[in-house]
């Protein structure tokens, strides 16, 4: 396999007088220059890909670097802790130095979000350098939320670079934040100031009002992922190590609608990440295993488990038919699995990878690792 072509983002600033090469076009469109050298058959140039993703791996292709994006060479950073990803091909990277940095798939958009730069940061985020945990995007791709790890919750306008709401709790660490599919609330996954349990919360940004909290009994809450149609909510963590999901009705707060807790051994972390398919009818879960969840029969139908000793999976991401998803491992592997018989259909090596997106729009996926580095995943065919 040829070595993938790596490049730097130019910077905004940049991006208004011209990048070299670039003439404002996605990348693999031939509108700009970088994608054109690549598809000219350079000595760094990877395989074309003729076919899209899904279809691709369906016919035997295998996981495929296409680029590496060098956050570090345009700004100094934390480690990387979260990525988030917009309907426009935003990427929103989250950072132990309590920053956070927005980039473009096709290369051309860089800003830091942090208290001193050029950009203008909120107070209540910019002010310490607090790790910030979490972060995701609104349906409308310009507004983002962000947590970090003293409490502190923020919408922000990434178009602007300004706050249009914020929240103060007590100095508890944010986990996961997740937003609702009409946009008008976020919900939040801290601990419990006044145990080891988790809490969840529900916010509405436009009023400020803060719901009670949610019953749980998670004790970390790793991620939170609505479901279509509105009103319910997946939430992923453990239970004294051990994993479970819950299923909520946001309109029933006191009590849980479902759980989804196998009886494996500790597996440490217990669930770490969740990815829901479009329909919201199936969720991939993992941790030390891999799982396949039917929704609505979620405590009590037979689901398919995979544990594994060698993969503790960090992240997961469905492909944008849900037919495959792709794990990220701890141990520095990017793998491929068949949704249908959870098995595994590929790998690639990728150091210290901590989580994974989908861009539909452009058929990719998208991989930060933590030291700094955002790899875009193609599918290279079999040959």
């Amino acid at each position: 396999m040829r070595s993938p072509t790596k490049r730097s983002l130019c910077g905004l600033v940049l991006a208004f007088a011209g990048c070299e090469g670039s003439a404002g076009g996605p990348a693999g469109t031939g509108t700009d220059g970088g994608a054109d050298r690549a598809a000219d058959g350079g000595p760094d140039a990877p395989p074309k890909v003729a076919m899209g993703l899904e279809a691709c791996f369906a016919a035997g292709g295998q996981l495929q670097e296409l680029d590496v994006i060098d956050n570090s060479e345009v700004v100094d950073h934390g480690a990387i802790s979260t990525i988030a990803l917009s309907v426009a091909s935003r990427i929103a990277v989250a950072t132990a130095d309590g920053a956070v940095k927005l980039w473009t798939i096709d290369g051309r958009d860089s800003e830091e979000l942090t208290s001193g730069s050029h950009v203008t940061y909120g107070q209540p985020f910019g002010m310490g350098g607090h790790a910030m945990r979490a972060v995701e995007y609104f349906p409308d791709g310009i507004h983002l939320a962000t947590g970090d790890e003293v409490g502190r919750l923020a919408v922000w306008d990434v178009d602007g670079r300004t706050t249009s709401a914020t929240l103060d709790g007590p100095v508890n660490r944010i986990d996961a934040v997740a937003v609702s599919a009409d946009g008008s609330t976020v919900m939040v996954g801290d601990q419990d100031p006044a145990g080891v349990v988790a809490r969840l919360r529900t916010w509405t940004p436009e009023t400020g009002a803060v719901s009670d909290p949610m019953h749980t009994a998670l004790w970390n809450i790793w991620a939170l992922r609505p479901l279509p149609g509105g009103g319910r909510l997946l939430a992923a963590g453990h239970v004294y190590s051990s994993p479970v999901i819950e299923l909520h009705d946001l309109n029933r707060p006191t009590e849980v609608e479902a759980v989804w807790a196998p009886r494996l051994p500790p597996l440490d972390v217990g669930v770490t990440d969740i990815a829901v398919t479009r329909d919201g009818s199936t969720v991939v879960a993992v941790g030390g295993f891999v799982a396949v969840l039917d929704v609505e029969t979620l405590a009590t139908s037979e689901h398919r488990v995979i544990q594994m000793v060698d993969h503790q999976a960090r992240s997961v991401a469905l492909t944008p038919g849900d037919r495959f998803f792709v794990t990220l491992g701890e141990e520095g592997s990017v793998r491929l699995w068949d949704r249908t018989t959870v098995s595994e259909q590929g790998r690639m090596d990728l150091a210290d990878p901590v989580s994974i997106r989908t861009d539909v729009r452009t058929d990719q996926l998208v991989v930060a690792d933590r030291s700094g580095l955002v790899h875009l995943i193609g599918c290279a065919p079999a040959r």
